[in-house]
């Protein structure tokens, strides 16, 4: 081969990396567009919360310590809410509620939440007390959006207020090169699969047939690839359910007397 060729096979091989990147730049913006596309339709998170009292004592007509309330950043006072979070998306503006549960009376009392269920894309999990744990770490940690509740305390003091949180973020481009498949996805051709071992990771032999089998000893797809899987699926669940909220979460936030 004489120098000439080499120059003009240098240059494609060149031309190719460069197509290559090119190719996978145009896939990531195409995968943004489709998701923001889809996202921007109205989807959205609907939680509905139960606030809970029980006394554990006996009332009588010179104790009349139990007063325990919940309201809302207005300073509505609830007993239920429904909780819309609109624009769910990567890159969405992070999204925070609070809700204040004041205890007015005169002994403490102990504030507990619990997932009871949530539904996904037209699909109802549901939690026992035990399994509430389970549940919310994977709304926070299961999907590439991530939706968290927590408590500044468990136990309210007479005359103090405990504040319960819910947040919604989803990040425009993920830390993590990839995403951990769990139960809640279903086997998709389209994308690739990966096995793990240590840091390193091998693209795997995946079908319908042993999708569950790799799912539990732990398959990982690209995260970008999760967004698009989510996104999709988003996007035809609204067009089949326009109006219908992609992701419902249901809760009870509970109240008792502090034993004594």
């Amino acid at each position: 081969m004489n120098e000439e060729d080499k120059e003009v096979k240098h240059g494609d091989l060149r031309d190719n990396e460069v197509y290559q990147e090119l190719s996978k730049r145009k896939k990531k913006m195409l995968i943004r567009s489709i998701l923001l596309t889809g996202f921007l339709l109205g989807v959205n998170v609907y939680a509905w919360f139960i606030f809970v009292q029980q006394f554990g004592g006996n009332f009588d007509a010179n104790v009349v310590s139990w007063d325990v309330i919940a309201f809302d950043e207005n300073q509505q006072q609830i007993d239920e809410l429904a909780l819309n979070i609109d624009d769910l998306y990567p890159g969405m503006t992070n999204f925070s509620k609070h809700i204040v549960i004041r205890n007015r009376g005169t002994m403490p009392a102990s504030f507990t939440y619990y997932l009871t269920s949530f539904e996904l894309f037209g699909v109802t999990y549901n939690f026992t007390p035990a399994q509430s744990a389970t549940g919310l770490n994977d709304l926070q940690n299961g999907f590439p959006f991530k939706v968290s509740f927590a408590s500044n305390m468990s136990t309210i003091p007479s005359g103090a207020d405990a504040t319960f949180t819910v947040t919604a973020t989803w990040a425009y481009e993920s830390q993590v090169a990839y995403f951990k498949v769990n139960q809640y996805m279903n086997y998709d051709s389209e994308y690739k699969y990966y096995t793990r071992s240590g840091s390193n990771y091998t693209e795997a032999s995946v079908n319908a047939s042993n999708w569950a089998s790799m799912v539990a000893n732990d398959l990982y797809m690209e995260s970008d690839d999760a967004d698009t899987y989510f996104g999709h699926l988003s996007s035809i669940y609204q067009t089949n359910n326009p109006g219908e909220p992609c992701l419902k979460i249901f809760l009870e936030l509970k109240v008792d007397q502090q034993a004594t």
